[in-house]
């Protein structure tokens, strides 16, 4: 069983369990990488190179066929020798002596059991000549006629029954008549004693042959002929192999999205950002709702404002870095394709409504982003804190977690910090500080603290 062990399994069975094993060493080794939303990709793509040789694989093992022909030819030729049996019986003339596995030793010896032909023959004989065929009439002994249930002497019940119905009847009659007219007798019995061609018996086994080796040359040419062990371990294997496959691409897809997921809100981690952002995913990933970013540089400010668009989220940018580099950002992009745009509302602009409590709602309810000149960022924000401290004081919680980046180049005072930290956490909104701009005595003296990232 072993040295068939190559055809049983084949090359795409070897194949996809190399893929789905390759699938889950990488996972395995690059698990705790910081870049392993890579690995994960080609992971993916070996669990799905894995899958699809499993189900060619699956499709190999099953035009495999069951190998009987030993079976066959062994019932062809027991069939061939039992009809050579009565063959030889039929022109000897001696029956075939049946035992049985209950009769008696010994039991069936000195009997003449007759064969079935012979019996039917021997009671259409007796039939014909109105005399059963007993043991005692053959020794020549009286046998009493059998007495006639109504009528006269050579009429036929049937015949009275006709002759009862001699009114409107008149099928019984016809029926009467055609039973025992002229005294013939019924096609079957007219036909005699039927005989058996020479050679017949054998040409129809020889077509059964001939259609059996064909049938097996049939399957053969279809699939690989396996004996019933082989076959078995062909099926097994293909089983085991497929249901690996399958559990490894479910493996491999739960990991991606679960780190994924637990990624999602974190500042600066989160890969190809999708419009998910809710309470369900803030369970699943939760993050810091303070951040201290040292060394933002413009173009990492505005790549982390795309990706806070992208997530399904809003912000409110204090500063003039990247301000006019904020156009309508949109939350579907790929490559160059992109859809959904969050509008973007320029403090002080003409048609925009100077009122911080619009600003704070329009990005509470995920509507608008919004851009804050320097000029105006201090005392925007202190209306601000003061609608935040009101909603906080009413447990509100923002439903997509906002973002206020403070950008102006210029440290917020430590008492308003404080507050605006503790705001903040009670209502759900990140505040991100890029840059050196908090000190060390602020970052202690926040009760909450900030988390630095790099």
């Amino acid at each position: 069983m072993s040295e068939h062990f190559h055809l049983l399994f084949g090359k795409t069975g070897l194949l996809s369990a190399a893929c789905w094993l390759a699938a889950v060493a990488i996972c395995l080794v690059f698990l705790r990488n910081r870049r392993r939303e890579y690995a994960f990709a080609v992971a993916l793509a070996a669990a799905c190179a894995g899958w699809v040789f499993a189900e060619r694989h699956a499709n190999r093992v099953g035009t495999f066929r069951l190998d009987r022909t030993e079976e066959i030819r062994a019932a062809v030729e027991a069939q061939e020798e039992q009809a050579e049996i009565e063959e030889q019986s039929r022109q000897t003339g001696r029956p075939i002596v049946l035992r049985f596995a209950e009769d008696a030793a010994g039991e069936a010896e000195g009997e003449t059991i007759m064969t079935l032909s012979e019996l039917s023959t021997k009671a259409d004989e007796a039939d014909g000549e109105g005399t059963p065929p007993t043991d005692a009439a053959e020794d020549g002994a009286e046998v009493a006629e059998p007495a006639r249930s109504s009528g006269q002497d050579g009429e036929s019940p049937v015949a009275e029954l006709a002759e009862s119905f001699d009114g409107d009847g008149e099928s019984p009659k016809v029926l009467a008549t055609s039973a025992t007219e002229d005294g013939a007798e019924p096609a079957y019995r007219a036909r005699g004693k039927q005989t058996r061609e020479a050679g017949k018996v054998d040409e129809r086994f020889r077509k059964m042959g001939e259609e059996v080796t064909k049938a097996i040359e049939d399957e053969q040419a279809a699939g690989l002929m396996l004996k019933l062990p082989e076959y078995e371990l062909a099926k097994r294997l293909n089983r085991i192999n497929h249901l690996l496959a399958d559990l490894v691409l479910l493996g491999v897809v739960a990991l991606i999205v679960g780190d994924y997921l637990r990624r999602f809100n974190r500042p600066l981690d989160p890969y190809f950002p999708l419009p998910l952002a809710g309470p369900w995913v803030d369970a699943v990933s939760p993050s810091p709702l303070l951040v201290d970013w040292h060394g933002g540089h413009d173009r990492a400010v505005r790549k982390f404002l795309d990706r806070v668009v992208r997530k399904g989220q809003s912000f409110v940018y204090f500063g003039d870095r990247v301000a006019d580099d904020l156009t309508r950002i949109k939350r579907l992009r790929f490559t160059f394709f992109g859809a959904w745009p969050l509008p973007l509302l320029h403090w002080g602009r003409d048609g925009v409504p100077s009122d911080p409590e619009f600003l704070l709602d329009a990005v509470w309810f995920n509507r608008y982003a919004a851009v804050v000149p320097s000029a105006q960022a201090l005392d925007v924000l202190q209306e601000m804190l003061s609608r935040l401290e009101e909603r906080a004081a009413s447990r509100g919680v923002a439903p997509k977690m906002p973002h206020l980046v403070w950008d102006t180049g210029e440290a917020i005072p430590s008492e308003m910090l404080d507050r605006l930290a503790v705001a903040c956490v009670e209502t759900g909104i990140r505040l991100v500080v890029p840059g050196d701009l908090l000190t060390t005595r602020q970052k202690e003296r926040s009760g909450i603290g900030f988390q630095p990232v790099r």
